[in-house]
């Protein structure tokens, strides 16, 4: 858990176990990461995927992710009533298409100005393009190796 300030708190998912209990309720076989801001009473479960660039993968992407965690979600909401929870998720191609419109949604719910948003948007689209470059990369070194 991060505490970004005396009002937000980031929380990862657990990072040596492949499943969380939630309340003693619910196990999540999944590692979620969130966000909840006690300001503004709102919590956000943030995922982020890598599929193809065509729309219809990132439509699917996204749709399997928000079934994913469904249940988490509305066992926050069963849990954490004075709160609204969300789940935002950042789906980006390998050659760095998003929705653009989505994001920038999703960025402005997370108090990003036009700038940060800018800024974090390229900053995701070079590392898409880069990890897909450096997995070719490595998958065409490994087969003149062999």
């Amino acid at each position: 858990m991060q505490i970004l300030s005396k009002s937000v708190i980031t929380v990862h998912g657990p990072q040596s176990e492949n499943s969380m209990n939630f309340s003693n309720r619910l196990t999540i076989p999944h590692r979620a990461n969130g966000q909840m801001d006690i300001k503004l009473k709102h919590i956000y479960i943030i995922e982020v995927a890598r599929t193809d660039d065509s729309p219809d993968s990132l439509l699917r992407a996204h749709v399997k992710k928000m079934c994913t965690y469904n249940s988490l979600l509305h066992a926050l909401r069963r849990t954490f009533l004075q709160y609204v929870a969300k789940q935002q998720n950042y789906v980006i191609g390998i050659q760095g298409s998003i929705n653009e419109q989505q994001w920038r949604q999703h960025l402005t719910e997370l108090g990003m100005n036009s700038h940060q948003q800018d800024k974090t948007i390229q900053k995701c689209i070079a590392a898409s393009i880069t990890g897909t470059h450096a997995i070719a990369s490595s998958s065409e070194q490994q087969g003149n190796d062999g």
